[in-house]
């Protein structure tokens, strides 16, 4: 498509990027070039690149340009984002997740450019907080920004970090990373009349928040009480946070909320437990997604029987995930795949010791409009699962990465029953494939089909 470049693989990218960038239509009057296909570009996701890309961005020039993607991209420099914001300014989503050679400054400079930036996620990128922009310029970037993401620090200003968010009045989600604690002495800093938690902005409707440097429990409780509109909340090694904060939390806010994630407490001394749980099931009424990756290694869930068997609740779930949950209850698995109809994401990954063929089959049975499903590692998994998931569910993506039992019967039912639907597949050590059935499933798909089989003696050329 002329409107959309997307350069996914690392070792195809580089030469498929060049081409394209010598397909020359004219030649601009400074004698940069004009290229043929991208004048009228409107997305462009580069990912994984590890060579310069400044003679592409420098030249690049679509007026109806408005989302960029360049994450994992390693030579991506401060002067390259400014040619790109320059030259299109009419950018409105930039993501660049992990670009780690950029700087602050250079990203504020860049920003200048912009003149209708929505969507801003610099993840990865250190100290990226409120710091990528003079607030004192005249001139406010960030002011129509309704999504950002960025990498907070321990040595944070407090009134900077207010005024930052001050200067975002439409925002409506946040995502703040933190890379590590820091010393006690600057955590202690973090007082609790002059947090900047406190000042969080009241249009957000999604909040995420890791490792987040707080110490009193009870500032998180006020600043997430604030957020009347709040409806996606997540918390991934929330120190200060135990079973008794959790619930006075949920008791406040967890009626509102349409989405809950939890992750990252197996590493931490003060783990969320049974009686987390049980809270969710109790005060969230509402919840369309629900998530515990790598929550923790000993609670059985059991006490989300009531969200699971409630007609009402569980007919709105949409979205679970028990990844590396290792503890939990099987029979508790079964009831949710016999009453939480309307699932569409699921992800299993991990439960080597639970997930089975039958347990399999009764998901296939039951959730008839699942989407996607994540079996990763789920070794006891084999053909006779994946073929009634296959017959029986539109499925877009199928992550069965370790899963060795598989054969070529697995790749022929997706290819028969799933033709229209999967656009994407994850087959990394199913060894007993062969090429044959790998090229029949590739054939057979209409949409063009992100595999990534991982068995790198397949010459699919």
């Amino acid at each position: 498509m002329d409107n959309k470049l997307e350069f996914l693989n690392a070792e195809k990218s580089s030469a498929v990027f060049y081409v394209v960038k010598f397909k020359i239509d004219a030649k601009n009057k400074d004698g940069t070039i004009r290229w043929r296909c991208l004048h009228n570009l409107v997305n462009l996701v580069i990912n994984n690149m590890h060579i310069s890309l400044r003679k592409s961005l420098e030249n690049l020039r679509s007026h109806k340009l408005n989302f960029v993607d360049l994450s994992f991209c390693s030579e991506v420099l401060d002067e390259d984002l400014w040619f790109l914001c320059k030259n299109n300014s009419n950018i409105q989503t930039l993501r660049l997740t992990h670009c780690t050679k950029l700087t602050n400054s250079g990203i504020g400079l860049a920003l200048n450019m912009l003149k209708n930036l929505r969507n801003l996620d610099l993840e990865g990128i250190k100290d990226s907080g409120p710091y990528f922009y003079d607030l004192n310029s005249g001139f406010n970037p960030i002011k129509k920004l309704i999504n950002i993401s960025f990498c907070g620090s321990n040595s944070l200003d407090m009134t900077e970090m207010k005024d930052f968010f001050k200067s975002c009045p439409s925002i409506k989600e946040l995502n703040i990373y933190y890379s590590n604690i820091g010393s006690n002495s600057i955590r202690m800093n973090l007082v609790k009349d002059n947090h900047p938690l406190l000042v969080l902005p009241q249009s957000l409707i999604s909040l995420s928040l890791y490792r987040p440097i707080i110490t009193d429990p009870n500032i998180l409780i006020n600043s997430l009480k604030r957020l009347e509109n709040l409806k996606d909340l997540s918390l991934f090694c929330v120190e200060c946070l135990d079973d008794n904060y959790f619930t006075e939390l949920l008791k406040s806010i967890g009626n509102q909320l349409r989405s809950i994630k939890l992750g990252g407490y197996m590493s931490l001394n003060n783990q969320l437990g049974d009686q987390s749980i049980e809270s969710i099931g109790q005060y969230c009424k509402n919840l369309e997604n629900i998530s515990f990756e790598l929550f923790s290694l000993r609670a059985d869930f059991k006490n989300l029987e009531t969200l699971f068997l409630c007609t009402e609740t569980s007919a709105k779930l949409k979205s679970v995930n028990f990844s590396a949950c290792r503890a939990i209850n099987r029979s508790l698995l079964v009831k949710f795949g016999l009453n939480c109809k309307n699932i569409i994401k699921l992800d299993f990954s991990g439960l080597d010791k639970i997930i089975d063929d039958d347990l399999i089959s009764i998901l296939a049975l039951n959730l008839n409009q699942l989407e996607y499903i994540d079996l990763k590692a789920c070794s006891n998994c084999t053909d006779n699962g994946i073929v009634a998931l296959a017959s029986n569910c539109p499925l877009k993506c199928l992550v069965l990465s370790g899963l060795y039992k598989l054969t070529d019967k697995s790749l022929y039912t997706m290819g028969n029953f799933l033709e229209k639907s999967l656009e994407e597949l994850y087959l990394a050590g199913c060894l007993k494939l062969t090429q044959t059935a790998i090229i029949y499933l590739l054939t057979r798909c209409t949409n063009r089909l992100n595999f990534q089989p991982n068995v790198y003696k397949f010459n699919l050329q």
